[in-house]
């Protein structure tokens, strides 16, 4: 049986036919349909690119027109300081103007400013154990009807004290529920230069009357739901009535401080079941500390002295004559308008005046914005195609900056905004005047 053999062969090769340059002039071929296309798309986006331009030039106008739509622009007030006595006017006080207040002039001399109630302790580089302490103390702080104790071990040192203190909450118990109340007491405790530092959250004393409603119970005692600190500087003290009837401490009632309930002394008092009120006033802003006398001794938080105690003062200040205080330096509720700022002593002479410099300012902001706005119009509307036949081989025709030349050339829409917009610019304005009695006034108002 003879083999059987089969030829392989390429059709063209003898022929020279160049198939592959037949293959890429075919997909040439079929692309040039998708061209048109794609060069619309690119048309499209650049086009957005530059609607997304006058979209915010539009905003940035928009925004700058806002200010001058508010009266407190044009009516804005603000305050001048001659110093009369003191560095500077800086140094005596401040002010934040608003619209509302008049113009006028005041003479302010400041007494004293406002200052938190600080301790500092001795200086402890290491435990307590180091310092002397033999065994765990502990003392309490007392901050307007609150109070928390503070336990010290020997290992403790000035950081961890700091922490405890920070950490503390209200054991008040709650008369509704027996239970503590656990708020933070509001003050601040660090070591600076291996000393603690106790500190009130606020400035000045904080003088407040609070006010609640309680019931008699069957026994001696009853819970106030707040801790009496009667030692200074919270210098907290009791009032109860009941109807038109006044207990006195001392003759018909008894309570000690860093105590949170009273003691009725035996045939006074109103009867068990019956409401009574009870006012309770005391300087919020500071604290009291008590506890073991050893503990606070080796820590001179007892020292009263300057090294170790700084009191707690409110803010006194004359104006136009009129002592006043205020537990704080930041005081707004003396003239209208006016925050006053408190930064040391001395005297100085305060003028409200009207301040033109934010109409000024708003009025430029927006000529520049409408400027701005009406430059691009005017650009884009004119600027001509950088693709005409006389610029295709122009180095720059396929950077996106130069096709979006000419792309919205004479478009409507910007036509019709920036008419709309000189038109708003030069049409009146219909506005409510108030005609005011007295000299004849000459000419006439259009």
């Amino acid at each position: 049986m003879g083999d059987y053999q089969s030829t392989f062969s390429i059709p063209g090769i003898s022929s020279s036919i160049d198939w592959g340059s037949m293959a890429d002039k075919l997909i040439e071929n079929a692309r040039k349909s998708q061209e048109p296309l794609v060069a619309k798309q690119d048309t499209l986006e650049l086009k957005i690119g530059l609607f997304n331009e006058f979209s915010a030039s539009m905003k940035t106008m928009r925004s700058a027109v806002t200010p001058l739509k508010l009266a407190s622009t044009f009516q804005a007030k603000a305050a001048e300081f001659t110093v009369l006595s003191g560095v500077n006017a800086q140094s005596v006080v401040t002010a934040t103007v608003s619209a509302d207040a008049a113009v006028s002039r005041h003479e302010i001399e400041v007494l004293q400013k406002a200052v938190a109630q600080s301790r500092f302790s001795a200086r402890i580089e290491t435990t307590m154990g180091d310092a002397g302490l033999a065994a765990s103390q502990s003392f309490y702080i007392n901050v307007g009807g609150r109070r928390a104790e503070i336990q010290v071990s020997t290992t403790d040192s000035l950081t961890t004290i700091a922490q405890k203190i920070s950490d503390a909450k209200d054991i008040t118990l709650d008369p509704a529920t027996g239970e503590a109340f656990g708020e933070s007491l509001g003050i601040t405790a660090t070591v600076i230069d291996n000393r603690l530092v106790i500190r009130s959250a606020n400035t000045g004393l904080g003088e407040t009357t609070d006010t609640s409603t309680l019931t008699r119970g069957s026994g001696t005692q009853d819970k106030l739901g707040f801790t009496v600190a009667k030692d200074a500087p919270s210098n907290g003290t009791l009032a109860i009535t009941a109807g038109t009837v006044t207990y006195v401490e001392g003759t018909d009632f008894t309570v000690d401080s860093g105590s949170d309930e009273i003691t009725w002394i035996a045939g006074h008092g109103p009867a068990a079941g019956t409401s009574y009120e009870v006012s309770y006033s005391v300087n919020s802003s500071v604290f009291s500390l008590d506890g073991d006398a050893g503990l606070l001794s080796l820590l001179k938080l007892d020292d009263d002295s300057a090294d170790h105690y700084l009191a707690a003062q409110d803010a006194e200040l004359k104006i136009d004559g009129l002592t006043v205080t205020r537990s704080s330096n930041q005081i707004d509720d003396l003239i209208e308008g006016v925050k006053l700022t408190v930064n040391g002593a001395g005297s100085e002479v305060m003028d409200i005046t009207q301040d033109a410099e934010q109409a000024v300012t708003g009025i430029q902001d927006y000529v520049t914005a409408f400027n701005d706005l009406m430059d691009w119009i005017n650009i884009r509307l004119s600027e001509s195609s950088t693709t005409s036949s006389s610029q295709k081989d122009d180095q720059y025709k396929n950077d996106d900056f130069y096709k979006k030349f000419g792309l919205l050339h004479g478009n409507s829409m910007l036509w019709q905004t920036k008419s709309q917009i000189r038109q708003l610019m030069t049409d009146p304005v219909t506005a409510a005047y108030t005609v005011k009695t007295g000299r004849p006034v000459l000419g006439t108002m259009e």
